[in-house]
């Protein structure tokens, strides 16, 4: 017969566990950012690099295309594994809240006199990442950058 837990003891259940989650919020949105980062930073470098090593040579139009169809390869990858941190964010994301929820730090008077402890929109996920959305541009906009580079030297 399994024995209910009182709720003292659910309590601090969720208490021990809600710092677990809230990390992994923050380590899978960090890695969003840092593939990100990490691809732009690669695709510039290697735009100033090409630009400044060229020297006038001539690369043969087979190798520039190669050198293309290699930069939208690795874009697509690392759009797709930033995709599937941004998944994983946002499960942990959904896990967090209802924990927030059931610790009621969105109910008025539970921590704070007449206002809750966490504003009640932080409950609500924006449709639309405006952050991540600007990560991918910016990725993207970096592979155009050597891809175009790559195409002119």
């Amino acid at each position: 017969m399994i024995e209910r837990q009182s709720e003292s003891q659910t309590v601090e259940t969720l208490r021990s566990i809600y710092p677990i989650f809230k990390q992994e919020v923050y380590n899978r949105r960090g890695a969003m950012m840092q593939i990100a980062r990490s691809g732009m930073l690669t695709f510039v470098s290697l735009s100033v690099l090409a630009v400044l090593f060229s020297g006038g040579r001539l690369i043969h139009p087979g190798l520039k295309g190669l050198a293309c169809v290699g930069v939208g390869l690795v874009t697509f990858f690392l759009i797709d594994q930033i995709r599937q941190e941004k998944s994983r964010h946002e499960r942990a994301k959904r896990q967090l809240i209802l924990l927030e929820q059931q610790l009621q730090f969105f109910e008025p008077g539970a921590y704070v006199p007449d206002a809750p402890l966490y504003p009640t929109e932080w409950q609500d996920r924006p449709s639309i990442d405006r952050g991540l959305m600007i990560s991918i541009v910016e990725l993207l906009l970096s592979a155009i950058l050597l891809i175009l580079v790559i195409l002119l030297v």
